[in-house]
């Protein structure tokens, strides 16, 4: 429906224009959380009017910013459906151009409102309010990494500053170093071999003595032969497990183990299963004697 004819049959109709929001002082959660706007898949039997209802749905998305912040409110409502105001005389109707409602200008056109919307922000943090960031996906056929975030406040008079898009030229996982210290137990680290970092296939390639050609990796438990493997994760901790399955505790051959771990492209850290041994979040590995 056109917005002109409309303005000759109606010019007491009020425009509605949203204002900017007043700044925050924080970047806390905003209050009551920010929602989706309402929607529908229902059918509804009229498409004009607002003379029938349907049940809207909404999400909260604030769960998704950084940190996440919870909404308070329904999800699920009952309301008018085929709000956009009728031409008149209305076709095989009785005339009515609202049936809920008076004719006003919604998103340039003539909508039968007022039509409930979810609550304006009370105030905009700097930057605005941005989702947490997705994870890194590969680019085709060239090294490099992307990965984006929603500004969920931009809809409520909310802009956000900063990039929607964050690209790497590189794998997103920072290479892995060997473990120097640890004192979640009382073996040494043996760490004669840096990981091999491989940042166009997005791999940490590590090496493990198999035997006790230099060192003594190997203890007995019963018919196993164990060698201590062990990495430190992001928070500093680290982590210590017994690895059974390869090379011998008498054998001489100085023979050697190689596996990759792999990118996590959600946490940014690498990760990956050798034998007994399940690597998570990697920042240093190593093996004790």
């Amino acid at each position: 429906m056109k917005l002109d004819w409309f303005l000759i049959l109606f010019p007491f109709i009020v425009l509605i224009i949203s204002s900017a929001n007043a700044a925050c002082s924080s970047d806390t959660c905003p209050t009551g959380g920010l929602w989706s706007v309402w929607e529908t898949i229902d059918d509804c039997k009229t498409k004009c009017g607002a003379c029938n209802s349907a049940t809207y749905t909404r999400t909260c998305l604030s769960t998704s910013m950084n940190g996440g912040c919870a909404c308070i409110g329904n999800t699920t409502i009952s309301m008018p459906c085929g709000t956009q105001a009728c031409n008149y005389p209305r076709y095989n109707g009785s005339g009515v151009i609202c049936c809920v409602g008076s004719p006003m200008i919604i998103n340039n056109w003539y909508q039968c409102g007022p039509l409930k919307t979810n609550s304006t922000l009370a105030c905009c943090p700097t930057g605005g309010y941005w989702s947490a960031w997705g994870i890194w996906m590969k680019q085709a056929n060239v090294v490099k990494w992307s990965r984006t975030r929603t500004c969920l406040s931009g809809e409520l008079a909310c802009p956000c500053t900063g990039e929607a898009i964050q690209s790497k030229y590189g794998c997103p996982c920072p290479a892995i170093s060997t473990i120097t210290t640890c004192d979640s137990t009382t073996k040494t680290p043996f760490n004669v071999r840096t990981p091999y970092y491989s940042s166009s296939d997005c791999t940490a390639t590590i090496v493990f003595e198999a035997t006790n050609f230099r060192k003594e990796f190997f203890f007995t438990n019963g018919t196993k032969d164990w060698s201590t493997l062990g990495w430190i994760d992001s928070t500093g901790k680290c982590n210590v497990q017994d690895a059974s399955g390869f090379g011998s505790a008498t054998s001489k051959a100085g023979s050697f183990y190689k596996f990759s771990l792999l990118c996590n492209t959600t946490t940014g850290r690498f990760y990956g299963r050798f034998l007994e041994a399940n690597f998570v979040d990697v920042v240093s590995i190593g093996q004790f004697y």
